[in-house]
């Protein structure tokens, strides 16, 4: 009996970046991971880019997706995968050159040395992941190849009939996004009280609390962040949802 051929070694893929458990390291990482984990042939692992083993499983692993990297030691392990024939993809989920003043990372992202690390990270790795059809236009010129991979969700419950009661209004975002509610925060206070079967809600930062001060205490409730399940079943409740975007260059 000829024996059987020995099983070939699984790809091996690894995720390098910061983790956490909001909206952009779960439905850009985790869940991409795991989804990626249950092929057959493929294991996935994660990694803080700060760990100490960084650079010998990036150089070990198959393909080595860098995500939001700015770090200058991050163009050696481009160029040292490079020369052991492996490829390296980064993946760009914002527009660093327009980050706007209220957005917590803007002391970071605004320094110039950050675009300068950044872009020639995405000249020189293998190709370029993004979050949007417009950041794939704007770095097509940078990129040797640039893909779009779109946010979606796992799961989209279905819709249910309104319930008896108030109805729920609500805004739900990050800190970066604080000019966009501030634009339409005064008509919403100012619409509220003629409204009196209405409830606004607003889940994020704090800081978003002083946009409704004037707001009829009664129909303003605000929900601290936490998790992203923790945001998905509050919005789940929701009857309308408010997604306003000022014509930014980071929006």
């Amino acid at each position: 009996m000829p024996s059987a051929p020995p099983p070939q070694p699984a790809l091996q893929l690894l995720l390098l970046g910061s983790f956490g458990s909001s909206g952009d390291p779960v439905y850009r990482l985790h869940q991409p991971s795991a989804a990626l984990g249950r092929l057959e042939g493929v294991e996935v692992h994660e990694l803080h880019a700060q760990a100490r083993p960084r650079d010998a499983a990036a150089l070990a692993a198959d393909l080595l997706v860098l995500v939001m990297g700015m770090d200058v030691e991050l163009l050696r392990l481009v160029h040292q995968r490079r020369l052991l024939g492996r490829p390296t993809v980064l993946e760009v989920n914002d527009w660093l050159p327009g980050v706007e003043t209220c957005n917590p990372v803007h002391a970071n992202w605004s320094d110039t040395r950050a675009w300068t690390l950044l872009n020639a990270l995405i000249q020189h790795c293998d190709a370029v992941q993004v979050s949007s059809p417009e950041l794939a236009r704007r770095l097509a010129p940078l990129a040797r190849r640039v893909r779009l991979v779109a946010n979606q969700l796992p799961q989209v419950p279905p819709p249910q009939p309104r319930p008896e009661g108030r109805l729920r209004l609500g805004w739900g975002g990050s800190a970066g996004h604080l000019q966009d509610l501030a634009a339409i925060a005064p008509a919403l206070v100012a619409w509220l009280p003629r409204h009196p079967s209405v409830q606004l809600e607003v889940m994020g930062d704090p800081c978003f609390q002083e946009l409704f001060a004037g707001a009829p205490p009664q129909q303003f409730v605000f929900h601290p962040a936490g998790p992203l399940e923790h945001y998905l079943h509050w919005l789940n409740g929701l009857h309308i949802g408010l997604a306003p975007l000022l014509p930014t260059a980071y929006n």
